[in-house]
């Protein structure tokens, strides 16, 4: 049993020394993401509006479907319906 702990113990220490060994060789790499993630939040920081905007035109495009919707239940609902003859539990729609 305690062999196995030390096998395990073992690599789990070579994954850390391998990610040590990922993460310094590309420190400039992860240098520039960094700064180009904390420009970003600078930006999204100072204007408001690019998150606001879309949001907002969101919610209204939400409410004209919904209100579209609506109205096409209503429409459809005062015209017949009548069993499909061709497809199985079908309907047929006749618009009037």
């Amino acid at each position: 049993m305690q062999t196995k702990y030390i096998g395990l113990l073992s690599g789990c220490g070579i994954m850390c020394l391998t990610y040590t060994c990922a993460v310094f060789c590309n420190w400039d790499s992860l240098k520039k993401a960094i700064d180009v993630i904390d420009a970003a939040a600078d930006f999204l920081a100072g204007t408001k509006r690019v998150i606001f905007v879309p949001a907002l035109f969101f919610f209204f495009s939400l409410i004209a479907i919904t209100c579209w919707l609506g109205s096409m239940a209503c429409v459809v609902s005062l015209n017949e319906i009548y069993p499909s003859e061709i497809i199985p539990q079908g309907k047929d729609l006749v618009w009037d």
